[in-house]
């Protein structure tokens, strides 16, 4: 007679085990997969983005200029930033800035002067901290508010007045047709939304900014889930898209835009979101608060690690 014997506890937690351990590697694989394909998509929406802008300058005869980012805008009260060279002076957030001379022509009024070189040290926008100011540009038009600073003129003669407020009033609607125009006359925006590298407000519930504030905001809690981006805080966690229509990467995320040497390039974050420090699960930079040197402490990670850079090397 043959006795049929059963699977013993220990024999059964190990089959367990096995499944759980093979169930583990599936889903690293294919986390790594969908990652990479995220990553190229980036690729070759940044490529096709990059070629529609030069095809379009050589008719026109140039490159269009950066627009500001409403999160590294000179609107008051400005995002915290500090001098690349600490012996520069520092940086006043509060009224309006200056722009259009050097630290030496600015004379007294150097610490309302915005440049190029100036680092973006605040940490309620963390995904955009450590990157130079020169670095946080966008294809498009200034939104409204986000510019708003006095242009000193060089020669000012004499004169006490600093020169000639400039603050765009840029609507959705317009921000469309400049993206369009840059684009130029092919079927590159066509093109760009096929593979998802297109953003329209008036489609995705998200929390625009509007006049440099976050306005609609979103419902529900932020607290307890990984920090994204594009997210800032503005009394709580709060998600948003620029207004109107914008240029995203793979993951839906906004993609930097800035000459070098008179060449385009453009960034995306990769899928940590982060340009250069990743503050992690706590959703805050814990690195110090120096942005001259970038330094990962706590949770935080290097964010540059997966960033998809088309054009000039950084």
């Amino acid at each position: 007679m043959v006795v049929k014997r059963g699977f013993t506890l220990i024999e059964i937690l190990v089959v367990i085990s096995i499944i759980v351990v093979l169930v583990g590697l599936v889903l690293a694989v294919g986390k790594a997969v969908s990652g990479g394909a995220m990553k190229s998509r980036t690729g070759v929406i940044l490529g096709t983005l990059t070629d529609a802008i030069n095809l379009a300058a050589a008719e026109r005869g140039g490159l269009p200029a950066p627009a500001e980012h409403p999160l590294a805008g000179s609107a008051a009260t400005r995002p915290t930033f500090i001098r690349a060279n600490a012996a520069d002076g520092s940086i006043d957030a509060g009224g309006t800035a200056l722009r259009g001379v050097t630290l030496v022509q600015a004379g007294a009024s150097k610490s309302k002067l915005l440049l190029d070189d100036d680092i973006l040290s605040d940490r309620d926008a963390p995904h955009l901290f450590g990157l130079r100011r020169g670095e946080i540009g966008l294809l498009g038009v200034p939104q409204q508010g986000v510019t708003h600073y006095q242009r000193m003129k060089v020669d000012r003669s004499g004169s006490t007045s600093l020169g000639e407020i400039v603050a765009p009033t840029a609507t959705p609607a317009e921000s469309r047709r400049v993206i369009e125009f840059i684009l130029g006359h092919g079927d590159a925006l066509g093109e760009l939304t096929r593979l998802g590298g297109v953003a329209d407000t008036d489609q995705i519930p998200t929390t625009p900014i509007l006049g440099g504030t976050l306005e609609r905001v979103n419902s529900g809690a932020v607290e307890g889930r990984r920090w994204v981006l594009p997210q800032v805080n503005a009394s709580g966690w709060k998600s948003y898209l620029l207004p109107g229509l914008s240029l995203v990467d793979a993951w839906g995320r906004e993609v930097l835009y800035t000459l070098r040497d008179g060449k385009v390039v453009l960034e995306s974050a990769g899928a940590d979101g982060a340009f250069r420090i990743d503050p992690g699960r706590n959703r805050s930079i814990d690195s110090g608060s120096d942005a001259r040197t970038l330094s990962f402490a706590g949770d935080d990670t290097d964010g540059r690690t997966d960033n998809v850079i088309t054009g000039a090397s950084r």
